[in-house]
């Protein structure tokens, strides 16, 4: 299988500061990388990636997406279509 490992778990959240708050110091995630409107938490494996949910990017609250890691994007997109 050309899919290696899940990379990270995407999560659009409604508050980004109450979500990051959450699971930084109640679930003691650490925060890895911090951008403007993202924030990865976790050390090691995968990430958890926060983002606010957008209404102009027509993401829902609460949405989850899986960040994969994979050998060659074309192979691995074949092999998940069977």
């Amino acid at each position: 299988m050309n899919v290696k490992k899940v990379g990270n778990v995407i999560l659009a959240v409604k508050d980004l500061k109450k979500s990051v708050d959450f699971y930084n110091n109640i679930l003691g995630m650490p925060i890895k990388n911090t951008r403007s409107n993202w924030v990865d938490l976790g050390q090691s494996g995968a990430l958890l990636s926060l983002h606010p949910a957008s209404a102009e990017l027509s993401t829902p609250n609460d949405m989850i997406m899986i960040g994969l890691v994979v050998g060659d994007v074309e192979s691995a997109v074949n092999e998940l279509k069977l």
